[in-house]
């Protein structure tokens, strides 16, 4: 029923009264769900907090129909489209937590604390970029980029290969980046740490072997 509805407001199709009351609704339990992990008392201070589901049920739903070309060209291989959108919306509130974060005077008065939330939250959806980034990419996308970045040559690859494999990799990163609205700051700390640490240190491993 959810998915159905879902592709009528995403197409534009005029929604039967009841589905929209069970869609809106539905939207609603997501949004619920996706805030009890975040820090209510520092949305409450970008949102007001007599309207703040007001408010991010507005944004949340602007967000979805902005993504509608991306989410409808996916959605027969969504396992989840109810955790998709609790993914988009907890980024979304995560992306304007870190902005108040940085714009709010309490930065300058309390840098220590403030700054290591912030890392916090940048390490956070660092993590959920790679789980993106381990499932998306094959072994020969992942050992391309270990190379490049490790500024070697790889040994079983010819140069040809192992350029196309790692212009593949940096397309498909990019195309997670943009789609699941992770910023540059979220995807330089996945690759040039969790990606480093998590992939790269079993290919640095066996060239170590080989030699």
């Amino acid at each position: 029923m959810f998915k159905e509805s879902l592709i009528k407001f995403l197409t534009s199709k005029p929604l039967y009264k009841e589905e929209e009351v069970q869609f809106i609704n539905e939207i609603k339990k997501i949004i619920y769900f996706s805030m009890k992990n975040l820090p209510y008392e520092k949305l409450t201070r970008i949102y007001s907090k007599e309207s703040i589901n007001e408010e991010i049920l507005s944004e949340t739903i602007i967000k979805i129909y902005n993504k509608r070309s991306i989410i409808l060209g996916k959605i027969e291989r969504i396992d989840s489209l109810k955790s998709y959108i609790k993914f988009l919306v907890v980024n979304h509130l995560k992306d304007n937590l870190k902005k108040a974060f940085i714009e709010t005077e309490e930065i300058q008065k309390e840098p220590k604390s403030e700054e290591k939330e912030l890392k916090a939250v940048v390490k956070m959806d660092a993590g959920e970029l790679m789980k993106l980034l381990k499932k998306e990419l094959t072994k020969t996308e992942k050992e391309a980029l270990c190379f490049d970045f490790l500024k070697i040559n790889n040994p079983s690859k010819s140069r040809g290969s192992s350029s196309k494999a790692k212009s593949r990799a940096k397309k498909k990163i990019k195309e997670i980046v943009e789609e699941n609205n992770f910023s540059k700051e979220i995807a330089e700390f996945a690759l040039n740490n969790l990606f480093m640490s998590e992939i790269c240190k079993n290919v640095v491993n066996r060239v170590k072997v080989d030699k």
